[in-house]
């Protein structure tokens, strides 16, 4: 009866694992630099260029009814990914 009742055998709801991405300007017009580069890596010069070289690529267009994220989200995410190991290039 207690090992029906343990938490391993009952399905948990994950929480979604969030990037702070919201956080990434506020972090530059506050100079707050360390917590930009810690998060994507790069500082935030470096990332405004990358997506001024990116953001007209047409990989980032699509004819679909869903979307993509803007250029600058995607952008974000993937470093983000790279720089915790979770993204494998």
């Amino acid at each position: 009866d207690k090992v029906e009742k343990s938490c391993y055998l009952t399905t948990h709801k994950r929480l979604p694992h969030a990037p702070q991405l919201q956080l990434l300007e506020e972090w530059c017009l506050n100079n707050d630099l360390k917590r930009f580069r810690q998060k994507l890596h790069v500082d935030p010069d470096i990332f405004a260029l990358l997506v001024n070289r990116l953001e007209n690529h047409p990989i980032f267009s699509n004819n679909s009814n869903n979307p993509q994220f803007p250029v600058p989200v995607q952008l974000a995410i993937f470093l983000n990914g790279v720089g915790v190991g979770m993204v494998k290039p």
